[in-house]
């Protein structure tokens, strides 16, 4: 199971320096996963810097991964096929996608 988090390009004038951004994100997401989880699996966790659906897609190749979950926040209450086409990185992957992908709204 990894576990990964992009975080998009620097803008101009960011207050927060990325590796502090990435450092904190890192161990957020190390929360998100039950201490007793390396029993039946070994978590990875990467935080990455780019677009989105870019990092996701070349890591998911790059580990040979099964299913993709992604979260995704609510737009408007729409749902169904509308959700994906508003969500331009949630569509991009779920077209992309050489294996399983599965959104969760939050």
């Amino acid at each position: 199971m990894t576990v990964l988090h992009v975080i998009g390009e620097a803008q101009v004038g960011e207050l927060v320096q990325p590796e502090h951004y990435a450092a904190s994100t890192l161990r957020q997401l190390r929360k998100l996963v039950p201490p007793d989880a390396d029993t039946w699996c070994e978590p990875k966790f990467l935080v990455e810097r780019g677009a989105a659906a870019d990092k996701i897609m070349e890591t998911a190749i790059a580990m040979g991964t099964d299913l993709i979950v992604l979260g995704v926040r609510n737009t408007a209450n729409r749902i169904g096929t509308l959700t994906h086409l508003l969500r331009p990185t949630a569509h991009k992957i779920v077209v992309q996608a050489e294996c399983t992908v599965l959104t969760v709204r939050g």
